[in-house]
């Protein structure tokens, strides 16, 4: 049966749990990310690098080692809360992860993300049901949304070959250093790149 009220306590104490589990994750302690944050068995997942929606959350030894290699390093992080809702047995955190740290074989950087947090009372304890991250914390043009929109229909085939579809021509000149070939500016156009050379396959 649901509870009524949420009270301040508890809220506090689960904004104290994921800031400690933040930090953990990205340093690469999963371990104790893990024993912090407990996934719902429904847990939906937005990731901040983009695509479909994500069901479940992995904790098998293997993804859980996997994370851990990838998310390494001396991160740390700071939970900024901008804002909370509390309704019956869910709390609603409305977030930004400020962090830097390692990740992958990249420098250690800027990873800050903004972050929607829905948590469902279970018990006496609280379970994640849904992350909804993204790394626009500073504020992009449309235009910039247009080339990483762009970026993003890259087709990556084998070795140093790709072939990219994009709808005008000198866009491309804006994503790449080398110049691409004049073609006519509308529709779409099949590009091969191989050794750093750019050239039209087709128009589609």
């Amino acid at each position: 049966m649901g509870q009524d009220k949420v009270t301040d306590q508890e809220l506090a104490g689960l904004v104290g749990r994921m800031a400690e589990a933040a930090s953990a994750f990205i340093r690469g302690d999963m371990r104790r990310y893990l024993e912090l944050i407990h996934h719902a068995d429904d847990y939906t997942l937005m990731a901040p690098l983009g695509g479909e929606p994500r069901r479940g959350f992995d904790e098998s030894d293997e993804a859980v080692e996997a994370l851990a290699e990838f998310f390494r390093g001396e991160g740390e992080a700071e939970l900024e809360v901008f804002e909370s809702y509390r309704s019956g047995d869910l709390i609603v955190l409305v977030c930004i992860e400020r962090q830097h740290g390692v990740v992958g074989a990249l420098p250690s950087q800027d990873l800050s993300l903004r972050v929607t947090l829905v948590f469902r009372r279970d018990g006496t304890d609280w379970q994640l049901v849904h992350r909804h991250a993204d790394s626009l914390v500073n504020e992009i043009t449309i235009e910039q949304m247009r080339m990483l929109k762009e970026r993003a229909q890259f087709k990556p085939l084998h070795g140093a070959r790709r072939v990219f579809l994009i709808d005008q021509i000198d866009r491309a000149n804006e994503l790449f250093t080398q110049p691409l070939p004049k073609a006519p500016k509308l529709g779409y156009f099949q590009i091969e790149h191989t050794c750093g050379l750019f050239k039209i396959v087709h128009r589609l």
